[in-house]
């Protein structure tokens, strides 16, 4: 009567008719997608969604002086969800969008790459930049691809949370990525507190690597699911749906609060980091450069 994830929104939407027919409730760790914000449903959400990214984004590229930009796109929910949060926000503080979508099944991306260039042509490379709202496999095939036109690589490149991390991207086209600005990219991050602290050495310990937000938002699934089987007194999907929302509100975890909306989506307990990827000791690496404050609407720096 209860699942974890999934964690992608696609896969999200593609169980929704059935979860909700029969009385399953899920708690998903990282599904953005503005449009699964359904209340009263089934399915509940413990990450911000992405109407507060798209205007991250927004802010992080006009605070760099850019007011035109051509975005590459997902063409499913989640990447057609953050690029219109993205063009909402970004054209309501004066911006201009030129949006490319991409079927994230294809084995190549080389039309797409070629509208894009066309489209900076059009334009004009001054005060533009480019917008890469993709996952990490799909994010290296075009930026693989945009090396080769020269046009791309004379105007900044941005990415989101798909891209944020990423290993691949520096280990294969890193020194495209440094070229165009070191891929600037947001993603969530809960705020911190002892707990996080503790939690993210623990796991570090044990596991020999560092833990993302949306592993930290997993952990306090597993706990706000099972602390609302307690409260349900049983385990029927109905009576877990209606009492998980109170459950929620009165969890603090790893993650931070995990208070949740009307539609059980998250609101609150962080912001989005800015990371970037950066020549560092010979190498290459992610580093954080900024944040955007939620409740402040404004991008800082760090020094």
């Amino acid at each position: 009567k209860v699942i974890i994830g999934p964690a992608a929104s696609s896969e999200v939407k593609a169980i929704a008719s059935t979860v909700n027919s029969y009385k399953i409730v899920v708690i998903s760790p990282s599904s953005t997608a503005p449009d699964l914000a359904i209340p009263n449903d089934f399915i509940f959400r413990l990450v911000i969604i992405d109407a507060i990214q798209g205007r991250a984004i927004a802010k992080l590229i006009l605070k760099h002086n850019i007011t035109k930009v051509v975005v590459l796109y997902r063409k499913d929910d989640w990447g057609q969800g953050l690029f219109d949060a993205f063009k909402e926000n970004f054209e309501s503080l004066g911006g201009t969008v030129v949006g490319i979508p991409f079927d994230p099944k294809a084995e190549e991306f080389s039309a797409e790459v070629r509208q894009a260039a066309d489209a900076l042509q059009n334009i004009g490379t001054g005060g533009s930049g480019v917008l890469l709202i993709s996952f990490e496999d799909d994010g290296v095939s075009v930026l693989n691809t945009a090396k080769d036109i020269e046009i791309l690589g004379q105007v900044m490149w941005f990415g989101c949370d798909g891209t944020a991390f990423s290993g691949k991207i520096p280990s294969q086209v890193g020194d495209f990525v440094i070229r165009v600005g070191g891929l600037p990219s947001t993603i969530f991050y809960p705020q911190k507190s002892v707990k996080t602290d503790e939690f993210r050495q623990r796991y570090l310990n044990e596991v020999g690597e560092e833990i993302d937000s949306y592993g930290l938002n997993i952990y306090d699934c597993v706990w706000v699911a099972a602390l609302s089987i307690l409260e349900a007194g049983e385990y029927d999907g109905e009576v877990i749906k209606n009492v998980l929302p109170e459950v929620a509100s009165r969890y603090f975890g790893v993650s931070g609060w995990a208070l949740l909306d009307e539609a059980g989506d998250r609101i609150g307990g962080g912001d989005y980091i800015i990371v970037k990827i950066v020549q560092e000791g010979g190498g290459l690496k992610w580093i954080e450069a900024g944040t955007y404050i939620i409740a402040k609407d404004t991008i800082e720096f760090r020094e």
